[in-house]
Parts: structure tokens; C-alpha cells; sequence
């Protein structure tokens, strides 16, 4: 019982680090295909919430914290090309595959998104992908 709630725990937390090592995590652990699913969703989606209400105030004392930045940088200018063409539903769908979940919804932020639009475009990511993802590892084991 211990270990499949210390299983559960390590799968959610990694998977909000970078929602790719739920799955691969999952399938180590010997978790179902179901059970990886939910962890995996539910690991992106507590990061997400976390974010996406604490986004402001993390960001404010982010800017605190550091010295003037410049503000055209390769990055920046990446970050908008990105957002006027694919926009929030577009950054919800890249953000488990090229993004992490907590750059996804601070990128969505940024562009003054709404918490609960984010968290619903997100959370219909996170089923898909994690799905995705578990079954085409679960099918080659």
C-alpha cells in the first residue's frame, strides 16, 4: 500500500517537472496503463494550477529578484512569434511535448491569459498526451 502511494507521488511529481518522465516513469514502476494516465495528468495539472493561480506573484518576485534585463532578446522574440500563431491552444498542445507545464502556463500568463482558461485548455492536453503517450509506451513493452 506504501509503495504503490510512494509510486503515485514520485510519477505526479515528475511529470510536472517535464510531463515525459510520467510515462516512461509509470511504465518502470510497473504501474497500469490507467494508473499512469491519472498520475500523468494529474502531475501536469497540479504544477498548472499551482501556476497559473501563484503565476503573478511568482513572477513579480522573479523581477524583483533580478537585475534589468534587455527586452529584445532571441528568446523574447521567440516566446511572441510562438504566441500570435498558436496562441493559448496552441501553447496547451506544446506543452507536454516541447515545453514544461510550468513554462507553458507562464508563457499563457504572460500574454494575460486567464487562470481557468489555461487550466481547462491544459487539462485537455494532459488527457491526450498523457493517453497518447502511456499507450505507445505500454504497447512496445
Amino acid at each position: 500500500m506504501l509503495e504503490s502511494v510512494y509510486s503515485y507521488g514520485l510519477v505526479i511529481i515528475f511529470s510536472g517537472i517535464k510531463f515525459i518522465f510520467g510515462p516512461t516513469m509509470s511504465f518502470g514502476l510497473g504501474l497500469s496503463y490507467w494508473e499512469a494516465v491519472c498520475c500523468t495528468t494529474a502531475g501536469m495539472m497540479l504544477y498548472v494550477g499551482v501556476v497559473s493561480f501563484m503565476g503573478q506573484t511568482i513572477r513579480r518576485y522573479i523581477q524583483l529578484r533580478q537585475k534589468r534585463r534587455k527586452l529584445f532578446t532571441s528568446g523574447n522574440r521567440w516566446k511572441v512569434r510562438f504566441w500570435r500563431k498558436y496562441g493559448l491552444i496552441g501553447t496547451a498542445w506544446a506543452t507536454p511535448i516541447i515545453l514544461t507545464p510550468v513554462g507553458g502556463t507562464m508563457l499563457a500568463l504572460s500574454f494575460g491569459e486567464k487562470p481557468l482558461r489555461i487550466i481547462i485548455h491544459m487539462l485537455f492536453s494532459a488527457i491526450f498526451w498523457s493517453m497518447a503517450i502511456c499507450f505507445g509506451i505500454y504497447l512496445f513493452k
